[in-house]
């Protein structure tokens, strides 16, 4: 990247900081704080909606991109639809922050974000099952937008104790750009999401345990709708093992909430409901703290995920093959923290 692409990154970085600093002003003084209840990871009130700033900072950064930078008509397309589908997800989110929103409107708008993403793509996700990419433009639209969504729930689950949504979200996206930039030498490619991690590094200076503002679903959300498209918009533009590439990163997000939601679906429970059965909840009551469980998952993700995304970005391996390697170990842990069990 040149200098004005770091510039742009220290920036963001920046005005992330500061607006989330400003909003957890705002939300000390309208009283929009997070009480703990039964099912909560924390122990003290605190401000949420914290989200806002880094959804606002990556934002803007986007939109200056696309104004001040040449880049091609789809490229710009699909940012202009990101920056609409991430407004609509937020304003739900921000809603829901600040009194709750019924189930069936936030999911008819996650239905409407996704499916702008996906159609302003122009072409359908490809899925390699190692014969080759399978093109079913019928079957891959619709399950690219339930791909989106459940990426958009799925973060919104895993926003439970401090400071790991935000560092999943700083690593993935991270080394994601990393990887982009060095295999395809694309700055148009790797700048937004590196400009994703620079949102994200700024609102984890206030998140990092112990948190002194929570995401809310005004971040949680919006930060699932970008990670999940730029998962498909990469698959399309890059080439299809860039999807594993994605599914690699993001594999202590997936696993966990998959594990977990699937055991409480075969008991027959409330999936909607919340709870605190996910296995980083577990590991962090059953250790006493969030910070040994954060920094567990910013080591798996460093030292195990990564390399495994950087061998399939570089097709040394075949994505099914990585993950199926990479997402035993998560697996065997989250049922070693009984992910899914009923509430203790």
């Amino acid at each position: 990247m040149n200098q004005s692409s770091l510039l742009m990154l220290l920036v963001t970085c920046v005005l992330s900081v500061l607006f989330t600093g400003l909003v957890r002003h705002y939300a000390l003084s309208r009283g929009v704080l997070d009480v703990p209840n039964a099912r909560s990871s924390h122990e003290r009130p605190t401000p949420r909606g914290g989200g806002l700033g880094l959804v606002l900072a990556f934002g803007l950064s986007i939109a200056y991109s696309i104004l001040v930078r040449d880049s091609t008509q789809p490229h710009t397309f699909f940012l202009i639809a990101l920056l609409v589908a991430g407004a609509l997800v937020a304003t739900v989110g921000f809603v829901d922050d600040h009194g709750g929103l019924p189930a069936k409107w936030r999911l008819l708008i996650h239905l409407l974000s996704a499916s702008i993403l996906v159609f302003a793509m122009g072409e359908p996700v490809r899925l390699d099952l190692g014969l080759g990419p399978i093109e079913l433009p019928w079957l891959a639209y619709p399950l690219s937008i339930l791909g989106i969504v459940w990426m958009l729930n799925l973060t919104n689950f895993m926003d439970g104790i401090d400071g790991l949504a935000g560092g999943q979200v700083v690593l993935a996206s991270g080394f994601i750009a990393i990887f982009v930039l060095c295999c395809t030498q694309s700055t148009e490619a790797a700048l937004p999401v590196a400009l994703l991690a620079a949102s994200a590094l700024g609102f984890l200076i206030w998140n990092f345990p112990p948190a002194r503002i929570f995401m809310g679903d005004v971040g949680s959300g919006t930060l699932g709708l970008v990670l999940g498209g730029f998962a498909a918009w990469h698959s399309v533009t890059l080439g299809s093992q860039w999807l594993y590439v994605w599914l690699l990163l993001m594999g202590v997000f997936v696993v966990d909430s998959t594990y977990t939601l699937t055991r409480r679906l075969l008991r027959g429970q409330n999936i909607a409901q919340a709870h605190r059965s996910h296995g980083y909840q577990r590991a962090s009551r059953q250790l006493g703290a969030h910070k040994p469980v954060t920094l567990a998952c910013y080591l798996i993700i460093t030292v195990w995920l990564a390399p495994w995304g950087w061998a399939v970005a570089t097709t040394k391996v075949h994505g099914l093959v990585a993950l199926g390697v990479a997402y035993l170990p998560l697996v065997l842990l989250a049922k070693y923290f009984r992910a899914g069990e009923l509430d203790d």
